[in-house]
């Protein structure tokens, strides 16, 4: 089917809106004349700007989206936006139909809703089920082709950027590890924080020996991990923007399953705990990792 304008909507953190970005890459392929759009929170519309595959990228903050979730009948508003769009896929926690319904009322000419969240006993990587909204996904391993600025920027010899942290704490790898493996670094070590960090206290503990970056937004956070050799992380937003910066990576993992939740790409090394645990995870397995990648 020919499609002229079609619509993604997405909210998340900025790991599950990078782990999207394979549908959008899916849809640049099979639909090669449709523009593609995007309806999403900051984070959504941030990484979609970065990549540089969208036409257009709006907010879902904005007052007039609040009606898309009221269950009434569709105001003007929705009207005059929704109209424009000949497919809409919905990524949403809302009950299908009735997502479907309030897109469809509003204009659209066709839409599929899906819950982003992995189905129970889903051992597949995440973009697999996100690619499941498409009729015309074949099932084939998803892959997201490297960012037009990936690879271009200038790399900082023997740099090593750190990402401490983690959405949850339980996926968080003890930070006198990450000193540990700073320490025996023979290079620079810049560790990158970023408010949960700061809330939790973690930055403080840095001792001042290193380098703490800070980023203001996506784009800076996406350059000083593409200037670096090497990054280390745990399942982390950020450790999927350094995947996303073709950084060779070694990604920690503890409680959560990285067949699911691997950052995407070739460069990604990632380490399970032998426990589940991230204390699990030794400094001597880790620094064997990045000492390989280096040779």
């Amino acid at each position: 089917m020919l499609f002229r304008s079609i619509l993604i909507i997405r909210t998340g953190g900025v790991g599950d809106c990078i782990l999207t970005l394979p549908v959008l890459s899916f849809l640049r392929q099979s639909h090669p004349e449709a523009e593609l759009h995007v309806l999403g929170n900051p984070n959504m519309n941030e990484v979609v700007r970065l990549y540089g595959m969208a036409a257009t990228c709006r907010s879902i903050d904005e007052a007039g989206f609040a009606a898309l979730y009221s269950g009434g009948k569709p105001t003007e508003f929705l009207h005059e936006y929704f109209r424009e769009f000949d497919r809409v896929l919905f990524f949403t926690v809302r009950e299908r139909s009735a997502a479907e319904r309030a897109v469809l009322d509003a204009g659209a000419g066709a839409c599929r809703a899906l819950d982003p969240r992995p189905p129970e006993g889903h051992r597949r990587h995440i973009s697999t089920h996100l690619l499941s909204i498409l009729d015309e996904y074949n099932g084939e391993p998803p892959t997201l082709p490297p960012m037009s600025r990936a690879g271009t920027l200038p790399r900082v010899p023997g740099r090593l950027a750190i990402h401490p942290g983690s959405g949850g704490v339980a996926k968080t790898w003890p930070l006198e590890r990450f000193l540990t493996i700073a320490a025996r670094w023979s290079g620079e070590t810049v560790f990158v924080t970023g408010p949960a960090e700061h809330e939790r206290g973690m930055a403080k503990l840095i001792p001042k020996d290193f380098r703490i970056f800070s980023g203001d937004t996506l784009a800076a956070t996406f350059e000083l991990l593409a200037s670096a050799e090497r990054y280390l992380g745990c399942d982390s937003g950020v450790s999927h923007l350094a995947a996303l910066a073709r950084m060779p990576s070694t990604v920690l993992f503890g409680p959560t399953d990285p067949d699911v939740w691997r950052p995407l790409g070739e460069g990604v090394t990632v380490i399970a705990s032998p426990d589940g645990t991230m204390e699990g995870i030794v400094p001597d397995t880790v620094m064997e990792s990045l000492t390989h990648s280096r040779t």
